[in-house]
């Protein structure tokens, strides 16, 4: 029988979740999409319709939350979707690659202990279920 509460790692790492993050429009202070693109970032309001190539400056992430005393943030759903299954996961595993090892560079294996701990886990949980609030 397999276990649903089961993680295992695909060896992602931030640039998995794509060239897009979620971001605080400088005008409305409402969601914005924030698009890398040809190492500019570039913004559009899904709210005020603001729009901006290059992005001006003061990036604030939309997703972030305070949480164990820490800053909880995701870049965009894709990013949060991999945190709620992992942090939420009761088994973690990781497969070292057949052809490259293991990979300290997977963001499973980067996460800040004050994330994966136990001890955490409700509160962390909480905190990610605040984020997917903010999504609507």
């Amino acid at each position: 029988m397999a276990n649903e509460n089961r993680f295992q790692a695909a060896r992602e790492w931030l640039g998995t979740f794509g060239n897009s993050e979620l971001v605080e429009c400088l005008k409305c202070h409402k969601c914005a999409k924030a698009v890398h693109q040809n190492n500019e970032l570039a913004f559009s309001c899904l709210h005020c319709g603001a729009n901006n190539k290059p992005w001006p400056g003061g990036v604030e992430l939309w997703l972030q939350v305070p949480c164990c005393g820490e800053t909880l943030w995701a870049l965009n759903e894709q990013h949060l979707e991999f945190l709620e299954k992992f942090i939420g996961a009761g088994l973690r595993e990781r497969r070292r690659d057949e052809t490259f090892g293991w990979a300290n560079r997977s963001l499973d294996s980067r996460l800040p202990r004050w994330m994966t701990s136990a001890k955490n886990r409700e509160e962390v949980m909480r905190g990610l279920q605040r984020l997917r609030e903010k999504l609507g």
